[in-house]
């Protein structure tokens, strides 16, 4: 499999971290941009797996200095730029990367975003690189480490890293990466990040059971 494909079964099953569109754009969404615009201290802020980058676009809407990264170079990034076109008149602040190498310098960012993304390193390994590492726990937990560890480095010192991702709740796909809130915290931890809160996430009617981690470098 390669990076061509994994993108087109990404746009043809709309897997995509963000691939719901303005959906994305919900309640949870306002509040966090409404933290961030008073919150300096945050700045910048770096989305991880961004896919089609709605966080990003709303974040620079409301004058928050925002990167987005994705793998999805050849599907949800240039679409992401499409729409950004469009409706901002300007393109976005996006790069194409893998969140196990992070393409930033030591301390760059106050906050660093992640929604939707750790739940796809085994689907995006398997598919990109042919290794069945859905099928063994233990490599998972070392990948999600090692993006983990990359988001922590990336961080300023004081800095925070939020993540949204599937629960162990969540009955769908078998290859996505569903951890209790004590296995997230543990990873946290081994990663080097002083957990701040983790827990399942308490949204009104969220449409799937998630965890949502506050984590402090």
């Amino acid at each position: 499999m390669s990076l061509q494909n994994y993108s087109k079964i990404i746009r043809e099953t709309r897997r995509g971290s963000n691939a719901q569109r303005s959906e994305m754009i919900n309640a949870s969404t306002m509040r966090a941009v409404a933290v961030l615009k008073d919150r300096q201290d945050l700045w910048p802020v770096l989305d991880v797996g961004c896919g089609e980058a709605y966080h990003v676009q709303e974040n620079i809407k409301y004058g928050i200095p925002t990167v987005g990264l994705d793998i999805d170079i050849y599907g949800q990034l240039p679409e992401a730029q499409r729409r950004a076109k469009e409706q901002l008149g300007t393109y976005l602040p996006l790069v194409g990367g893998d969140a196990k190498y992070l393409p930033f310098k030591n301390d760059t960012f106050g906050r660093i975003d992640s929604r939707g993304m750790l739940m796809m390193i085994p689907f995006a390994v398997e598919e990109i690189e042919g290794d069945p590492i859905g099928q063994d726990r233990g490599a998972v937990q070392l990948a999600v480490v090692q993006v983990l560890s990359e988001m922590r480095r990336v961080a300023k010192p004081g800095g925070e890293v939020r993540i949204i991702t599937f629960s162990d709740r969540e009955p769908l796909e078998s290859r996505y990466f569903k951890p209790t809130p004590k296995e997230l915290e543990d990873l946290g931890v081994v990663a080097g990040l002083t957990p701040l809160s983790v827990d399942y996430y308490r949204e009104p009617n969220p449409r799937f059971s998630l965890i949502e981690a506050r984590f402090q470098k």
